[in-house]
């Protein structure tokens, strides 16, 4: 096949907001090797200013599967009423059965999904879903049948941030100047580092004269709330949108966050990260890839990892993964990457 006969093509990613932004270099790609073609994205309300900075992406559809669009009628109500059809392409990175009804119910277009989606037999073409890749080179796999060379990672995706959004942190940042990020927050529980841990970490880059500004969703305000009244360490959390999110992590030093969606933030701008790892592991295909990143965990415990995703609960009730990682180590690696001038 060539790809440059598909006219209107869509790709469908409802998964967690890192996933979405994993996907941006296939979209990517896509615009590459067919740049008069429209891409449309389709993914979730809270995900949606992610292909909305992506050049590349054209249109973005929002599928709110938790409230209006919830359940098998919420699908079937989805499909019909956003009139999701017309597309001669389609690609779907995302292997749930709800994806997969999806791209069912999508009518005279060429589907591509992976070989262990649910319904896989959906797909015109399944590509492999190999484990030991990193999410990036999975999802280009989905490129497989039109035999590309394939070159574009996460730091080439084209971001377009409004002067808007860029005006909108300038103020909130104000005379902040070579600050971190920290991202202490997490969708799951085991997955975040000690708040204690952050609190001394960030006091620990004051007294070398380095500001902190906290980031995180509207989920995370109470955390980094408690961190900006403990340590003065500037907290937009809750106040800005993605975009905002994006521009705040671009004009940063570095970032450091536990393994969550900063990670890819920090990848997508090519800004230097540190990742705390601990039920989890970049063995998973997750990894940070900003050209200077880290990561930190705890390569001593046979429990670790134990999750692809992390859980609410320690599995043993002891999260020592996490526990056992120390702000000293965290705050040397900082020093080793990008601080060594700060330092002295």
């Amino acid at each position: 096949m060539n790809i440059k006969d598909f006219k209107n093509i869509a790709i469908l990613q409802t998964a967690f907001i890192g996933d979405v932004v994993l996907t941006l270099p296939l979209a990517q790609n896509i615009r590459k090797f067919n740049p008069d073609c429209k891409i449309t994205f389709i993914t979730t309300p809270q995900s949606a200013g992610i292909p909305g900075v992506c050049a590349a992406i054209d249109e973005v559809v929002i599928l709110d599967k938790r409230n209006e669009f919830k359940g098998v009628r919420g699908i079937f109500r989805f499909v019909k009423t956003r009139q999701i059809k017309g597309y001669d392409l389609w690609f779907c990175p995302h292997r749930s059965f709800r994806s997969s009804l999806i791209s069912l119910l999508i009518k005279k277009t060429t589907k591509i999904g992976f070989q262990n989606s649910s319904l896989h037999y959906v797909y015109d073409f399944k590509a492999e879903y190999i484990n030991y890749f990193h999410e990036i080179e999975r999802n280009l796999e989905l490129l497989k049948p039109f035999d590309l060379k394939t070159n574009i990672n996460l730091k080439d995706v084209q971001v377009q941030i409004s002067n808007e959004d860029t005006e909108i942190i300038s103020r909130m940042i104000g005379k902040l100047n070579n600050y971190v990020v920290i991202a202490p927050g997490s969708v799951w529980e085991t997955k975040k580092w000690e708040e204690e841990h952050f609190a001394e970490l960030i006091n620990k880059f004051t007294e070398i004269g380095i500001d902190c500004v906290l980031t995180g969703s509207a989920a995370d305000k109470s955390l980094c709330d408690r961190l900006s009244s403990k340590t003065g360490a500037v907290s937009l959390a809750g106040m800005t949108n993605i975009p905002q999110t994006l521009r705040t992590i671009e004009l940063s030093s570095l970032v450091i966050t536990n393994d969550s969606a900063p990670t890819h933030f920090a990848g997508l701008m090519n800004t230097p990260v540190i990742t705390i790892y601990g039920p989890t592991s970049p063995i998973f295909g997750f990894g940070p890839r900003s050209e200077i990143s880290l990561i930190i965990r705890n390569e001593n415990l046979k429990c670790s990892p134990c999750r692809i995703h992390g859980s609410k609960k320690c599995p043993l009730g002891t999260h020592e993964c996490m526990k056992s990682i120390s702000p000293e180590m965290v705050f040397n690696s900082a020093k080793k990457i990008h601080l060594q001038d700060n330092s002295q």
